[in-house]
């Protein structure tokens, strides 16, 4: 039988190298053997790519150095290092501070008065924590006050008084008394009162409405005097004749040219508008002047200027024809018509300002030719009737009847001149002693109404308009507790950054959709300073909403302006970023789709719902469930119905973190609250006298820029002085020129590393012999060693060793720092612009090295960007040819292997045909 040479042989697909079956060949090693030859260029090739590697390392490592000192030059380039300050504290414990560049050197003092405090408070008495406290209602409101602290630089129209000393004698002939009233440290007007009723027991001091009231329960006679120079006395009005025991104060509250606009109208200010007339006033004479009140405005005076100032509408100046000015009470300002004319002078607003004319309480008709103005200021400690019910006010002439014994009425009735809270509740009270009732009219505890105490507990029974407006409805036993006035603290011409408690509104943005379902985000930044600002840019996004002042004056409201069949969403209001949205409190949605409840009101009044049986514990988790920026916990004070209290404390820190809470009792009481800590402003003079420094307010325990640049730390009070001393910080400069020192060497060293060559060892640096090492090496010699020409000399140099830095062994640079320290001491200036200079030729030393390291750095063109380059192209040239290489291999081990497959082939046929053979003559034998 004949076989195949193919038969049973394994084709190449199926070959492995290894050990033949046949042969008994190693032919992987045989294989590898016979490629060996031919992988020898592929070893040189590799060596080639490390050696690059290698050398572009080194340069990768020089460029990174060369940035280090073109950052070291960019530093001593920097006016902040040569303007650099520091700032030295005489007494760390009461005041430390921090400095910028800029700041003017000198030494100034500082008496910490007293610091920021935050505000605490003890709220409601129960006997246990899960008793029922019977409430109504509970609310909590960070402003809305009707006795605002009036601060005495407030006072005699933006004058201020004098803080010194003043004389009180009590008495006369043998019997006087003289006692020194200090007013040095005072800041108030309460602080007056609380002064003068210290230095003797005799003394009660009131507020009678713009002045105040002296008077002794003895009927001693009263007399005030300044003393050290000082006009403490005269300025608080205090000089008037007490000889029968009353003191009747002469006016402090009045306005002046430099009354600022943002304290009247109860801090509401005054609205103007930039690049528009802010009112019109038209002349009885018929012509028309509109009043561009400039947008910096500050004062009452600037007002004043801008009407004296403005031409009519032919360009003709007003030159007296008009006139305005301060009334005579000094509460308001009236403006006079000066033209003889026949007509009705009148003053409106303008279409680019609804606001201004209203404002400063001018807008109308004038009476024989004088518009008398509304009343501006309230009085001290006191709040304007006209802002009472969110801005509305109280009816006009309203009246009320106290009911009494067999149906008797006594009326009570707002008296002709009546314009502040603190008149009204004066005027009641004269009402009630007039008709002899034993009942007074003070402000409640929350300070947000009025309320009546019987002084024998007897029913108090009052009806009428004037009752309900004041929430004095009903028959209580003792005591009626008003309703909140809602006084109006949120006007148009309110700068953001006075909201929120005093801690302004943030940047941000939020997401309007209205009724429609149309939506537009709201981006607010500093270019949005006022609530106007505020209100055009919602109104300029052309959605169905509007945004005006709440009806409780506390807060803005957005409301829909979609028709019924085109409301198909409920408002909403979301947050887009920042803190803008939940600042002003106008996030959430709409309770209604559609009229009554179709908008988002963002009262700051928090309202916590409460019921008869809230208990104490869930009143303080209700608090804290409502966000609202104050901590609360409860405190066992002892055993009893009033062991249990609620501590609540302000998150915020200073006067703008007082709040107030106002919890009304079922049975028409209010909840029981006493503060702890009363928050308040930090107090600092500038200055070593009380009485002639400079009197500084911070709603918290820093000061910012009183100084330029300069920001303090208050840590304790003391009546002792605190010197601040502000001075050139040369270290700043010094540790800039070592920094670039010791970068420069940095460089240096790389450069002898990486060229340098080794005749013993034969050891070669990785770049010796590269021309661009020894480009970068010439170029930073150069420029140390280089002498400027005369039009280049900066402020008398001319070269780095006159500044102290100069070549030493081995191209590093050595430091004199003495010299350095003379030359900064003598000439500070012509040594920071040595280094810093940058106006045509006359370029700095640390400009000229921030330019050549950028040249030679840059990616684009530099040096060592095209010497990287150039290594990176013939690494990538080296992988090529290995690539090429091992293809070649590649190729030559196909053919071999195939070769060796073949004899394994031929063997495997021949040993079959040998087997066939000895099988074939066997079966012959």
């Amino acid at each position: 039988m004949l076989l195949s040479l193919d038969q049973g042989m394994p084709r190449m697909g199926s070959f492995s190298t290894g050990i033949g079956l046949i042969s008994g060949f190693d032919s992987a090693m045989m294989i590898e053997q016979m490629l060996l030859g031919e992988s020898r260029g592929r070893l040189r090739w590799q060596s080639e790519i490390a050696t690059l590697q290698s050398r572009q390392s080194s340069m990768l490592e020089l460029n990174a150095r060369l940035l280090g000192l073109q950052s070291a030059s960019s530093l001593l380039s920097s006016s902040m290092t040569f303007g650099a300050m520091q700032v030295g504290s005489s007494n760390v414990d009461v005041l430390s501070a921090n400095v910028t560049s800029g700041t003017p050197a000198g030494d100034w003092s500082f008496i910490v008065e007293s610091l920021a405090t935050r505000h605490q408070m003890l709220v409601g008495a129960a006997s246990s924590r899960d008793a029922a406290l019977g409430l109504d209602s509970f609310s909590i409101e960070f402003g809305g006050t009707l006795n605002p602290t009036t601060r005495l630089d407030e006072l005699n129209g933006g004058v201020g008084i004098d803080r010194g000393r003043m004389e009180l004698v009590l008495g006369t002939g043998a019997d006087a008394s003289t006692h020194v009233v200090d007013c040095r440290s005072i800041t108030s007007i309460q602080d007056v009162i609380a002064a003068i009723e210290s230095v003797d027991a005799r003394l009660q001091v009131s507020i009678d409405d713009t002045s105040l009231r002296v008077e002794t329960l003895d009927g001693s006679s009263i007399s005030f005097s300044s003393l050290d120079d000082a006009t403490t006395a005269q300025d608080l009005g205090l000089v008037a004749d007490g000889s029968d025991g009353v003191l009747e104060g002469d006016a402090v509250v009045r306005l002046g040219g430099g009354t600022l606009l943002r304290w009247i109208d109860d801090g509401n200010g005054v609205l103007i508008e930039e690049g528009t007339p802010d009112l019109r006033i038209t002349a009885m004479d018929g012509r028309v002047f509109n009043v561009d009140v400039p947008a910096d405005a500050t004062c009452i005076q600037d007002v004043l200027d801008a009407v004296a100032s403005a031409v009519d509408a032919t360009g003709a100046a007003n030159d007296g024809a008009v006139l305005a000015r301060v009334h005579a009470d000094g509460l308001r300002l009236e403006v006079v018509d000066q033209t003889g004319g026949s007509g009705v002078l009148r003053i409106e607003s303008t279409g680019g300002n609804s606001h201004a004319a209203g404002d400063l309480g001018l807008e109308g008709n004038g009476v024989d030719g004088i518009v008398v103005g509304d009343r501006l200021l309230a009085g001290l400690d006191s709040v304007l009737i006209s802002n009472l019910n969110g801005g509305n006010g109280l009816p006009p002439e309203a009246q009320m009847r106290f009911r009494y014994a067999a149906n008797e009425t006594t009326n009570f009735s707002i008296g002709p001149g009546i314009e502040s809270v603190g008149q009204l509740i004066a005027d009641l009270n004269r009402q009630a002693v007039e008709n002899d009732h034993t009942f007074r009219f003070e402000l409640n505890d929350a300070a947000n109404g009025i309320r009546v105490i019987a002084d024998d507990s007897s029913n108090l029974n009052f009806v009428g308009e004037l009752a309900e407006s004041l929430g004095l409805l009903g028959i209580r036993l003792g005591v009626v507790e008003g309703a909140n006035l809602q006084h109006r603290y949120i006007d148009e011409s309110r700068l953001l950054s006075t909201l929120n408690g005093g801690q302004g509104v943030g940047d941000g943005s939020f997401t309007i959709r209205d009724a429609s379902g149309q939506t537009a985000v709201i981006d607010v930044d500093s270019s949005v300073r006022t609530v106007a600002d505020l209100m055009a840019l919602v109104e300029s996004k052309g959605l169905a909403v509007s945004m005006r002042i709440n009806d409780h004056g506390d807060g803005l409201l957005i409301e829909s302006t979609a028709s019924e069949t085109a409301s198909n969403f409920t408002l909403r209001i979301d947050s887009a970023g920042g803190s803008a949205a939940s600042d002003l409190r106008l996030t959430g949605e709409a309770s209604e789709v559609h009229g009554s409840g179709a908008w988002i009101d963002g009262r700051w009044e928090q309202e916590i719902a409460v019921d008869s049986s809230t208990t104490l514990l869930e009143l303080q988790q209700a608090i804290l469930d409502a966000g609202v920026p104050i901590a609360c916990s409860l405190v066992q004070s002892g055993t009893g119905t009033d062991a249990w209290r609620l501590a609540m404390s302000s998150d915020r820190i200073g006067a703008g973190g007082v709040f107030r809470i106002d919890g009304r009792i079922a049975d028409g009481g209010v909840m029981q609250f006493d503060d702890v800590v009363r928050g308040e402003d930090a107090r600092v003079v500038l200055g070593d006298d009380p009485a002639e420094g400079q009197l500084l307010w911070s709603s918290g325990n820093t000061l910012s820029d009183v100084i330029e640049g300069l920001v303090i730390d208050l840590h304790s009070v003391s009546s002792d002085p605190v010197t601040l001393s502000i001075s050139r910080d040369d270290s700043s400069a010094r540790n800039a020129v070592e920094s670039f020192v010791e970068a420069y060497n940095q460089v240096v060293e790389l450069l002898r590393s990486v060229d340098s060559y080794d005749a013993e060892t034969g050891a070669r640096g990785a770049l010796l012999g590269d021309s661009t090492v020894a480009r970068v090496d010439r170029s930073l010699s150069a420029l140390v060693l280089q002498r400027l020409q005369d039009d280049q000399v900066i402020e008398g140099y001319s070269g780095l060793w006159e500044l102290g830095v100069r070549m030493g062994s081995s191209g590093r640079l050595e430091l004199d720092a003495d010299r350095l320290d003379a030359a900064l001491q003598e000439d500070p200036a012509g040594v920071e612009a040595a280094f810093l200079r940058d106006d045509g030729d006359q370029r700095g030393f640390a400009v000229r090295f921030e330019e050549l390291v950028s040249a030679l750095t840059d990616t684009d063109g530099g040096a060592l960007g095209i010497a990287g380059e150039r290594f990176q192209s013939r690494i990538e040239l080296a992988n090529e040819r290995i690539e090429l290489i091992d293809r070649r291999i590649e190729a030559r081990r196909v053919i071999l292997v195939e070769r060796f497959a073949a004899m394994e082939r031929a063997l495997s046929a021949l040993q079959s045909q040998n087997s066939a053979l000895l099988s074939f003559q066997s079966s012959m034998i």
